[in-house]
């Protein structure tokens, strides 16, 4: 957490391109306001699980198993499969890229929240993470587009050590 009076950059992208924003040091990292999805017809209530993994080759994989039985955990019903698989998706390439910029731990924090799933994805790494075109011959680049295009939106917070990567898909009606 911040100290009282500093700040974190934020940076929000859905689909029109990037917002930069400062906030308040009463804000959590993650979005400042969780897009609302269809309504459900289930009662959700907040909640949310978490667990940290080490900056290591073997953690996308295993905070994949973690996000699946996340979700299992916190809603009452079945998630689709391809719902299911687009987490899984977006859980991976965030923790990829948190151990590819050499993030000692990398933490991962599954939400349902305003008919959404909210996935957060802490780490120590310096630098912010970029959107970019890769070219067909690329080993690597499609990571965010991916995250892009799978999710509602999703964003950075920078906090005082590292950032936390976030992204809201939202759950079917």
């Amino acid at each position: 957490m911040r100290a009282p009076g500093t700040t974190a950059t934020s940076l929000l992208y859905s689909g029109t391109g990037p917002v930069v924003s400062a906030l308040g040091d009463d804000v959590l990292p993650g979005p400042a306001h969780v897009p609302a999805g269809p309504s459900l017809g289930r009662q959700v209530v907040p909640a949310h699980v978490a667990h940290e993994f080490a900056g290591d080759a073997q953690s996308p994989a295993a905070a994949r198993g973690f996000a699946k039985s996340a979700l299992a955990e916190l809603l009452s019903e079945p998630v689709p499969p391809t719902l299911r698989d687009d987490v899984e998706l977006v859980v991976s390439e965030l923790v990829t890229n948190a151990v590819r910029a050499g993030s000692p731990t990398v933490t991962v924090q599954v939400s349902i929240e305003d008919a959404a799933i909210l996935l957060r994805v802490a780490d120590e790494a310096r630098g912010w993470p970029e959107e970019r075109h890769a070219g067909i011959h690329d080993t690597s680049g499609r990571g965010l587009p991916l995250v892009s295009a799978l999710s509602s939106s999703w964003g950075v917070r920078i906090v005082e050590h590292g950032k936390v990567v976030w992204a809201t898909l939202a759950l079917p009606a």
